[in-house]
């Protein structure tokens, strides 16, 4: 990477890049959203002898440790779904600016035509 080279793509290109951006993020969301549902699976059971203090014990540490790591993919979701986000609207931006270029050069042109319509009248 020698700077940014953002200057020297097109609209199109830098849309196309966005673009990719937005599904990177939509990837990364939807793989946590998996480990958070394959981790609520694999939630500790508790033991089968309720009378058994030690089990307990070692079962309502399991279960802190389970809701810690739970609670850290949870953040992490959150993080993902914002970064989403983030990327959508860029690329909105990006599409809207390239429209709002595509209509400018369509009425610039109309203009040059109607001005060219305009000479030639002049002429006759």
């Amino acid at each position: 990477g020698g700077g940014s080279g953002d200057e020297a793509m097109t609209e199109e290109e830098l849309i196309e890049k966005q673009k990719g951006a937005c599904a990177a993020a939509k990837r990364a969301l939807e793989e946590t959203q998996r480990c958070i549902e394959k981790k609520r699976e694999e939630s500790p059971k508790p033991p089968d002898s309720s009378g058994d203090d030690a089990a307990m014990r070692a079962w309502a540490k399991k279960l802190a440790d389970f809701a810690a790591s739970l609670e850290e993919a949870l953040e992490e979701l959150d993080r993902r779904k914002a970064a989403l986000q983030v990327a959508q609207v860029e690329l909105a931006r990006l599409e809207s600016m390239r429209r709002k270029a595509a209509m400018l050069a369509a009425e610039a042109a109309a203009a040059r035509a109607k001005r060219k319509r305009d000479e030639a009248e002049e002429e006759e």
